[in-house]
């Protein structure tokens, strides 16, 4: 049995065109976001503050939020669902990282809140 040629080239573009409408659906996949707000702490801050996150795992069935300062093993804050927002309370400090997972345990996002630099102190002149 002969092949057409003359229908190589069609059959040649429907199979690209496929592909790269496959590529493109895949890369477009909605991302993980993981919000906290404020970004930074304000200068020279020592007593601890309550922030807000926002979180949406498009992929999860739920997810973990997990709090921790360096050197300490993450803390399960809250077991939720994919899609949310809450507020902590008054215990978050410089260095405070928040931490989401899938229900599997798998990171997703990591935000860590750091103040911004405290101001020289002035000194009279001498």
């Amino acid at each position: 049995m002969r092949t057409d040629r003359r229908f190589l080239p069609k059959a040649f573009d429907v199979v690209l065109t496929a592909a790269a409408l496959i590529v493109l659906c895949v890369a477009w996949r909605p991302r993980v976001t993981l919000i906290v707000s404020p970004t930074r702490l304000p200068a020279c801050q020592t007593v601890p503050v309550s922030v807000d996150i926002a979180w949406n795992a498009p992929y999860a069935r739920s997810v973990g939020i997990l709090i921790y300062q360096l050197g300490d093993e993450p803390k399960l804050w809250l077991a939720t669902a994919a899609q949310g927002s809450a507020k902590t309370g008054p215990w978050i400090m410089d260095g405070t990282t928040v931490l989401l997972t899938d229900q599997d345990g798998r990171r997703l996002a990591r935000r860590t809140l750091e103040s911004e630099k405290c101001p020289l102190p002035v000194t009279a002149a001498q």
